[in-house]
């Protein structure tokens, strides 16, 4: 007998539905992957000309849960005219959501797209940064200001123990304690500071006793869940 080995499939929640889920499945899908995007439903709505609403994206990972697959969201940070406030909004929506896993990427201006336009007709870029950048992920090339660029990168970071604060459990006010005092460094302390080592210490200690959290996982720009299935193997 052929055996199908596991698959992802990249989703678009609005379009998800628990037929199309459960075809999915039975066909050998074991994690359905969605486009968050933002949190801001103004963000979505009037820059990104993306019509998928907060509760759409919460209805379809209701369906994911309820078919016990897994499930990942995709979001962006640092979207032109984005403010500290509607960052946070999508931090918390994927606290309520809670994904198995949770990828965050910053905003990257391509030519030849409809927000690279924008930015230009908003003079948003700093051309000398984009050049500069060696990655779509590393830190933002829009003209914000200092300090929320420096924010900026401080989420792209640990913008997984933010999620941890909203998560709103045991593990919330020990994540608030690191962020208050992430968020109370200069640029200079921020890049001394060994926050890999720091978030394998404390996601080691909440692990041991069960709690859940999310902590790095593989890369910069991804984080777990756990309790969920990609810590069976350990």
């Amino acid at each position: 007998m052929l055996t199908v080995p596991p698959f992802v499939c990249n989703i678009n929640p609005m379009s998800f539905t628990k037929a199309k889920g459960s075809l999915l499945k039975e066909a050998g899908c074991n994690d359905i992957r969605f486009g968050i995007e933002s949190g801001s439903e103004r963000i979505k709505k009037d820059i990104m000309k993306r019509v998928v609403s907060n509760e759409s994206v919460r209805k379809a990972f209701e369906v994911t849960t309820s078919l016990g697959l897994m499930s990942s969201s995709f979001n962006m940070i640092g979207l032109p005219t984005e403010t500290k406030e509607e960052v946070f909004e999508t931090l918390q929506l994927n606290a309520r959501l809670l994904p198995d896993t949770i990828k965050l990427m910053t905003f990257y201006p391509f030519k030849n797209t409809p927000l690279y336009d924008l930015c230009k007709k908003l003079d948003l870029i700093d051309y000398k940064r984009k050049k500069e950048l060696d990655d779509y992920d590393t830190f933002t090339c829009l003209k914000f200001s200092p300090e929320h660029q420096l924010f900026l990168e401080k989420v792209q970071s640990a913008f997984g123990w933010y999620i941890n604060i909203f998560l709103d459990n045991e593990a919330s006010t020990r994540y608030r304690n690191l962020v208050l005092e992430l968020e109370a460094m200069g640029r200079e302390a921020w890049h001394r500071f060994d926050f890999d080592s720091t978030d394998k210490v404390v996601s080691g200690e909440f692990r041991d006793k069960g709690i859940t959290h999310y902590a790095r996982f593989a890369n910069r720009s991804l984080v777990a869940r756990y309790p969920s299935r990609h810590f069976e193997q350990e």
